[in-house]
């Protein structure tokens, strides 16, 4: 009888130990996607934000003062 209950609880100590390194493997995985999905989303958002600056001067060579920007 102790044979049998030993063997069980070793048994679910091993799948308790499997299941906790699963657990931790898919959270690191998840945390890696989601930071990865965050940035590149931030990045793309930035990029079809940016206002470029257009010059509105109609001088050929100059030294560009604020005001020729729009």
């Amino acid at each position: 009888m102790e044979y049998g209950l030993l063997s069980r609880a070793g048994r679910f100590l091993q799948k308790q130990t499997k299941r906790r390194r699963w657990t931790i493997m898919f959270l690191c995985m998840a945390a890696a996607v989601a930071l990865g999905t965050f940035g590149f989303l931030k990045l793309y958002g930035e990029a079809m934000t940016h206002r470029v600056k257009i010059l509105e001067c109609g001088c050929e060579v100059h030294e560009h003062r604020p005001d020729c920007y729009d």
